[in-house]
């Protein structure tokens, strides 16, 4: 039910974006970057399409507690996603150089092969054959779709807002200068790469909450997620020094343009900053999806970002005149707000369980 939703969404979002990528220009940014990102997208928007399968695929195997094989899988499509990098964008093997194009199919290329051979990796693997079912046996059910629908709609669109407020403030960096978006994707790339980690954990504590949540056992619930959210403090925290400390060196292993890697390091010190909400915020909301309450969530995001942090971000970038840093300050106060509004919800909804369940008669 998954892979067939999984496949419908990504043949939707495909067909939304790619008569979309024609109209850059409303984006207002620089001219020498539209070309060679509308010929990159379109690559890019088709490889949504096996994404959306390998995501499916990947989610169940975490949700039967069972995440390294598609961490293997994703590895190995990021090693050739690589190469075939230097392949494609370079010209090497024999092939022309196809520039930020090779890219995209190289992209394209990588989660193809991830999709499939992890479908073919599940498929033959005893570890789920009990989990395997004749396709002539498969009964699609209207009420699993529901579910589906329920839970996984509303937090497509509390991914939707948060992932839309980072790109949106990409493009008001392309309003300022095309050094200023270089050092913005810089930055964000840094910030992207440890939040992997917590992102990771996120995965995991859903899963737990979950199944303690089914199981009814709210203290259980309570324990996982605090113990979650202590840990995304202490290695967000770390992550924050790091950023600090080599924020200057960080940058300039990305490119050697002076003013690039100055600005860049600007936004690392708010990036260390924020790295904590962040944590926070990403462990909150795998609580929260564990406990199936999305839809309070869904609405804290869209306010957080969309109402106060982008406006923010306009109003320092360009009404006080702090540019790029002004962008992350708006960045930092949405992550801050969205991190206090979902960390309150797990724990009155953690409390009220607990209540209900102390109330509760006994049965002897």
């Amino acid at each position: 039910h998954g892979v067939l939703y999984m496949l419908l969404i990504s043949f939707v979002l495909l067909t939304a974006l790619y008569p979309m990528i024609s109209y850059l220009h409303i984006f207002n940014q620089p001219k020498e970057i539209e070309p060679l990102a509308t010929e990159y997208l379109k690559y890019l928007s088709w490889s949504i399409v096996p994404l959306g399968i390998y995501m499916a695929l990947r989610q169940f195997s975490e949700g039967i507690s069972r995440p390294v094989p598609p961490m293997v899988f994703l590895y190995l499509s990021v090693g050739m996603n690589v190469f075939l990098n230097w392949v494609f964008i370079y010209g090497n093997l024999g092939f022309d150089p196809m520039g930020l194009n090779g890219a995209g199919l190289a992209t394209l290329v990588s989660r193809t092969f991830m999709a499939l051979s992890y479908f073919g990796y599940m498929s033959l693997s005893p570890a789920f054959k009990m989990y395997r079912i004749p396709i002539n046996k498969i009964q699609l059910e209207r009420i699993r779709f529901k579910r589906l629908f329920n839970i996984g709609v509303p937090s497509g669109v509390q991914y939707l807002f948060e992932v839309g407020a980072f790109s949106f403030s990409g493009i008001m960096m392309g309003w300022i200068s095309t050094q200023a978006l270089a050092a913005h994707q810089i930055s964000l790339n840094i910030a992207t790469f440890t939040f992997m980690f917590v992102l990771g954990v996120s995965f995991a504590t859903s899963v737990r909450i979950g199944q303690a949540y089914g199981a009814k056992d709210f203290k259980g619930v309570r324990d996982i997620g605090v113990s979650s959210l202590i840990f995304a403090v202490i290695l967000m925290s770390f992550n924050g020094m790091v950023f600090y400390l080599l924020r200057k060196f960080l940058p300039s292993l990305y490119i050697d343009n002076i003013e690039i890697v100055q600005i860049a390091s600007q936004l690392l010190i708010l990036a260390a900053a924020f790295q904590i909400f962040d944590g926070v915020q990403a462990i909150s909301i795998g609580i929260l999806r564990g406990m199936e309450d999305v839809k309070i969530p869904t609405l804290i995001t869209f306010i957080v970002y969309w109402v106060f942090a982008i406006p923010l971000e306009y109003f320092y970038a360009f009404k006080m005149n702090l540019g790029p840093k002004g962008i992350w300050l708006g960045l930092l106060t949405g992550l801050a707000l969205s991190s206090l509004f979902l960390t309150l919800r797990f724990l009155k909804l953690a409390s009220k369980h607990q209540q209900r369940e102390s109330h509760a008669p006994k049965v002897s």
